[in-house]
């Protein structure tokens, strides 16, 4: 299938179906959604990222256009359509049409495989090269978005949240009978048949459902044993013929993940040696295990980023991986990748906040404000501390006092300092400093990170720092948006690669509803405006007749 640009964007004065409706459905639409995403939404779509999904060979049958896939997919998720009702609104609905800038098509370039051959397209693309083009689009659009509504990228918040997979929780004996049995129906289909005599059960149905919930904890020990014993058995016998197998794969890695051998015997790791990064269910391989506010999650993490004035929020920049991947190391990235000259003020909550985070945005023009710190809080006055930048050493205290001696300790990243005692002893903050008192005088250790810690405190105390804190409370409202009207813990789809691709679309639905509700916000302020101008008018004529 070669790529072919769509050149049929502008309205056909002869040929045009929404030309030739009445007036009544002219205005109707006009004054829809369907305008503003056309003009705003679908016109700024970049066709070009999109070719090298497709064959260079002009001669070969040409693609569906991919504004027009890229359009039709974030209408999909901004109205949660499956993909027959969406494909029917496209056919049927002349709102979808003009939205798609497709009233001019004799018939409109969909089927009922269009959506999933173009995903699939997108992950095979992920898959070979690493690269996310729907990300890139994605954050393409809301660029533009922010040039068109002129929003400054000076002002942004940052949040994560924990996105469930659609696979079924499994304890541990369910996850080594569901792949033992995965794979003995691959042998059974390569023709094998030797190899399952007396083992048909792995073949049954319902002898899962018989084998985890009717029996007795002993029984199920004893099922465990002769499940693990087989499938080293599937293992040995079909490793020439199946080892690039995806069950293959499976079962070797869980055995791995969960079994040590004593001797000959497998036995099961501690539960608590186990990773986190290990197989939950072979159904979804790239789903891991988290533990967060006492509750369990099975899946992927999603890092969002969100420019905001008065005015307008709309989402630039996102991350979706395996949830062992940590805030540290989502924020590290951003502001790695962070290449604008102009100042940015980082608005996130305490798990960005570390010291290394801190002097890496400061390097980069970035003011993050924490809204709280992890760890034990220092006392506000140790703020106050003044390291030398070369040696590290402490150059004085909080008082203004310098000390007699201070010597820095690398492999401690701490600085021991001695102080005059009469001079300790006069301090008013002598009772809560961690010191040691000796003869004639006053040991303290002191650490930079420590004294950087109570630096923020103090800031956080000021009226500035605490306007700025309320304004991160706006990027609560994406989590909870996701789950309830977008439903993210159940995406029909299972894989990181799948998952993340529709999930970047729903932020593109979720940017596109905020335009089209600004737009249509602007439209009634400007009626209301000139309603309000003809009223005065007539007032004057009255007034001056």
């Amino acid at each position: 299938m070669g790529f072919k640009r769509n050149d049929a964007q502008q309205m056909d004065l002869i040929n045009d179906s929404f030309l030739k409706t009445s007036d009544r459905t002219k205005r109707i639409v006009e004054n829809s959604w369907a305008k503003h995403f056309y003009e705003i939404i679908f016109s700024s779509i970049n066709e070009e990222r999109f070719e090298v999904l497709y064959s260079n060979n002009s001669a070969t049958r040409p693609n569906t256009p991919a504004n027009i896939m890229i359009g039709v997919l974030i209408l999909k998720e901004l109205f949660t359509l499956t993909d027959d009702e969406l494909l029917e609104s496209v056919i049927c609905d002349v709102r979808f049409q003009y939205a798609l800038g497709t009233t001019s098509f004799k018939e409109q370039p969909l089927s009922d495989r269009s959506f999933s051959r173009f995903r699939e397209r997108l992950v095979s693309y992920y898959e070979q090269t690493g690269i996310d083009l729907v990300k890139e689009e994605m954050e393409y659009l809301a660029d533009s978005f922010c040039s068109f509504f002129d929003l400054q990228p000076t002002m942004k918040r940052m949040d994560s949240l924990l996105v469930a997979s659609s696979c079924r929780k499994l304890n541990r004996f369910a996850l080594f009978y569901k792949c033992v049995s995965n794979l003995a129906k691959e042998i059974d289909k390569s023709g094998a048949v030797e190899l399952l005599a007396g083992k048909e059960l792995y073949l049954s149905k319902n002898y899962f459902n018989r084998a985890i919930m009717y029996k007795k904890h002993q029984d199920i020990e004893e099922d465990w044993e002769k499940c693990v014993n087989d499938g080293l058995l599937f293992l040995e016998e079909t490793a020439e013929k199946l080892s690039e197998n995806t069950h293959y794969k499976n079962l070797m890695r869980l055995f791995e993940e969960q079994l040590t051998f004593e001797g000959e015997k497998p036995k099961l790791l501690s539960i608590r040696k186990v990773s986190p990064d290990s197989l939950q269910n072979p159904s979804d391989p790239d789903a891991s295990y988290k533990k967060k506010n006492r509750k369990s999650y099975i899946g992927y993490v999603a890092n969002i980023v969100e420019t905001f004035d008065e005015k307008l929020s709309l989402i630039t920049s996102y991350d979706f991986e395996k949830n062992t991947v940590s805030d540290y190391q989502f924020i590290y990235q951003f502001i790695e990748h962070w290449d604008r000259e102009k100042p940015c003020q980082l608005i996130t909550d305490g798990g960005y906040g570390s010291e290394d985070v801190f002097k890496k945005a400061e390097e980069k023009n970035i003011d993050l404000c924490t809204t709280a710190l992890r760890g034990i809080d220092p006392n506000p006055w140790e703020a106050d501390f003044v390291f030398d930048e070369k040696t590290h050493a402490l150059v004085s205290c909080p008082q203004g006092y310098k000390p007699e001696k201070s010597k820095y300790y690398p492999y401690l990243d701490q600085s021991r300092s001695t102080f005059n005692k009469i001079l300790c002893k006069m301090c008013p903050f002598f009772d809560q400093c961690i010191s040691k008192e000796q003869k004639k005088t006053v040991v303290v250790i002191k650490s930079e990170k420590s004294v950087f810690r109570a630096q923020q405190i103090k800031r956080m105390e000021t009226k500035e720092f605490k306007k700025l804190a309320k304004l991160r409370n706006g990027i609560e409202a994406i989590p909870s948006l996701l789950r309830r009207r977008y439903h993210v813990d159940s995406m029909p789809f299972r894989g990181l690669v799948r998952t993340k691709i529709c999930f970047g679309f729903k932020l593109g639905a979720i940017n596109a509803k905020r335009i089209i509700k600004r737009q249509k916000d602007k439209k009634k302020r400007i009626v209301e405006n000139i309603k309000t101008v003809n009223l005065m008018i007539k007032i004057n004529f009255y007034l001056t007749d």
